[in-house]
């Protein structure tokens, strides 16, 4: 299949870098470069890349000053040498006898744009929380709907559970937010040709209470509809999904809307929903559940905000 390039942006992982880079040294691909780049990191996450760095010439350590997740993927790209190209978060790890037994699979047919493999979501201690495989995916036109569906939970919202040729990818493709991966796989779905599933939970990721898309502020939230923009920009023109668009966006406003109301009472958050909420076909929608059109009505006489605060009072 050619070379394989693994990116790997690191900002004050000290305590998990190791545990990631053991996994994926694992690996038995030799034509493979680990390319880990440090995000002006304050801890010893440089000093522990600079030592694995010395133990294994597949690894190569680059530094930037702390300019965040997208610059250092964009850095990575950027000098990447692999025909194809796949992305791990460093407090992520990877099972390897299973990539490895993926590696041998698609070694008989590397003729893919693009690769997505199953993930296992775990706690922080290492419990298994969810494990997340698909076997139902066929060609292209699956992979744009099922992202569409599932607002891209299970395929479009990350990069490390796929693998991408490099010669897709344009220069600098992440941008500079929060979430940036949901555009960025968008923007790659929609312009490969032969998409390949390999339904294995191969990535082990490590769900953490203070993630960035577990934080949310107002700069987090206005970059999730930024992302949204993104995605309607890239579909708009294909007349055939915009019945699976109009859910997509309700489903993602109203999600975004409720956080708002739970966690910041943003008044210029609540105007940009407002101005991105879907006007036209929602209630006529076949799409949409009664259930969903219920909440888009309360929401549009401006009464969801109280339904979610009593909602969230008897959770508690």
């Amino acid at each position: 299949m050619g070379k394989l390039s693994i990116i790997i942006p690191c900002y004050n992982v000290s305590s998990t870098i190791e545990k990631c880079l053991s996994s994926l040294l694992l690996l038995n691909k030799q034509d493979l470069e680990l390319i880990c780049i440090d995000d002006g990191s304050k801890d010893d996450t440089l000093d522990i890349l600079k030592k694995y760095e010395k133990l294994d010439n597949r690894i190569i350590v680059l530094c930037q000053e702390n300019a965040g997740q997208a610059v250092a993927r964009n850095q990575g790209l950027n000098v990447a040498t692999g025909k194809f190209i796949t992305f791990v978060d460093s407090d992520d790890y990877i099972d390897h006898h299973l990539y490895n037994a993926m590696l041998k699979n698609i070694n008989q047919s590397p003729d893919f744009d693009m690769l997505i493999f199953g993930y296992e979501i775990l706690s922080k201690d290492g419990q298994s929380l969810e494990v997340r495989v698909d076997k139902k995916l066929g060609d292209c036109q699956d992979f744009v709907m099922k992202f569409l569906e599932d607002e891209g939970d299970f395929i479009g919202g990350y990069s490390w559970n796929k693998m991408f040729k490099k010669a897709i990818l344009a220069e600098n493709c992440f941008f500079d937010m929060k979430f940036e991966d949901i555009p960025f796989v968008f923007n790659q779905i929609m312009s490969s040709n032969k998409i390949t599933y390999y339904p294995v939970p191969i990535y082990k990721y490590i769900q953490h209470p203070n993630s960035t898309v577990r934080t949310f502020n107002r700069k987090n939230l206005l970059d999730r509809i930024k992302a949204l923009v993104m995605v309607n920009e890239v579909v708009k023109s294909n007349k055939k999904y915009d019945a699976l668009l109009i859910k997509y966006n309700l489903l993602y406003l109203l999600k975004a809307y409720r956080l708002n109301q739970l966690c910041l009472g943003d008044q210029e958050v609540d105007k940009e929903i407002n101005d991105r909420m879907p006007r036209k076909q929602v209630l006529t929608n076949p799409l949409i559940t009664t259930r969903l059109k219920i909440k888009y009505l309360l929401y549009k006489f401006n009464l969801l905000k109280y339904a979610i605060r009593v909602n969230n009072r008897v959770k508690e």
